[in-house]
């Protein structure tokens, strides 16, 4: 799927005409076919761990910077462990919603969480439980940004389990957008954990990518493994500090570019 932004005055008056379009609720028709909703699924790395913002607030700035316009989706605005300060960018406030969920598993995505194990705290109202498909529903994306699988690691995940919920991912995303753009990120490096573990599983989403990418429905994989060192870019050896969250973001971005620009 190709999309490309029309030329405005200047990158920040173009973006803030699409925020506001986004706010009234009453988009045009030639902006509504420019705005571009983006999933951003997974763990605590996509929800962000307080104080870091999460790779998600970079990107929505870069996306910006480039006249492109993204409205995020999801059920979620918060953030793991704490609030985060969200700075507005060029006028513009900043679209909190995503589909991250602190501690999960890929299965959990769609199960409800062992009792007892470490699980994301449940918004008002709702359990520990995923419900993807439901989710989806409510918002329909154009592109997702899926990077999970670390507490897959932490929890020994036997690799053909994890194969069977990420085929089935690819599944419940074109359930509800047969023409969706998925952008499967091989997930980060994590200090003190297998290595040979990761990169397993990373294997695992290579082959789903390959096997699974049609025309109608790219799947396009994002290293997010190389050259990611966890003593210089993440401030636990697990989450990325600010210049992990800059190499994410613009990992993403450039994977995104060449669908958003037609090119």
């Amino acid at each position: 799927m190709n999309y490309r932004m029309h030329s405005f005055v200047s990158v920040s008056c173009m973006a803030l005409a699409a925020w506001i379009g986004l706010a009234m609720g009453m988009p045009s028709e030639a902006q509504a076919q420019q705005i571009i909703r983006v999933l951003p699924l997974g763990d605590s790395i996509t929800h962000g761990v307080a104080p870091f913002p999460s790779y998600r607030y970079r990107l929505w700035q870069k996306c910006i910077n480039a006249g492109i316009a993204i409205d995020y989706v999801g059920t979620r605005t918060d953030n793991c462990l704490g609030s985060v300060s969200y700075p507005p960018y060029v006028g513009i406030p900043f679209d909190r919603q995503h589909e991250g969920h602190c501690g999960w598993r890929l299965q959990d995505l769609y199960d409800d969480c062992v009792p007892g194990e470490r699980c994301a705290e449940p918004q008002p109202g709702t359990a520990y439980q995923g419900n993807l498909f439901q989710w989806s529903l409510g918002y329909t994306a154009d592109m997702a940004l899926i990077h999970i699988g670390s507490n897959d690691i932490y929890r020994r995940t036997n690799p053909w389990t994890f194969l069977v919920y990420a085929w089935f991912l690819i599944d419940v995303m074109r359930l509800d957008n047969p023409n969706i753009n998925i952008y499967l990120a091989q997930m980060l490096p994590i200090s003190g954990q297998s290595q040979s573990q990761i990169i397993l599983l990373n294997s695992i989403l290579s082959v789903i990518g390959a096997v699974r990418t049609t025309p109608e429905s790219p799947i396009v994989m994002v290293d997010m493994y190389t050259g990611f060192n966890p003593t210089l870019h993440m401030f636990d050896g697990v989450h990325p500090n600010s210049a992990g969250e800059e190499m994410m973001a613009q990992r993403w971005f450039n994977a995104m570019l060449p669908a958003l620009t037609g090119n």
